[in-house]
């Protein structure tokens, strides 16, 4: 699901605030959560900020930690 939301997002399919909603949504789920948790710092990695794909991955940890009981990364 986040590949499909991260080509939209840098085909300009819909705005930053519609992907903002979206991803607030899914990051609420714990499978979601888990999933970033594994993979954000690579993404953050190779995919650098001033890009499409780092932004996305920026809202993407935004998303994250709004998501994440407590404030604590899991």
């Amino acid at each position: 699901m986040l590949s499909h939301y991260n080509l939209a997002f840098c085909i300009g399919y819909r705005d930053e605030a519609y992907f903002r909603v979206v991803l607030a949504g899914e990051f609420r789920n714990p499978l979601m959560r888990g999933f970033w948790a594994e993979v954000r710092e690579f993404r953050h990695a190779v995919r650098p900020p001033g890009t499409p794909e780092g932004a996305f991955d920026a809202l993407c940890e935004e998303a994250y930690q709004a998501g994440v009981p407590g404030g604590e990364e899991t």
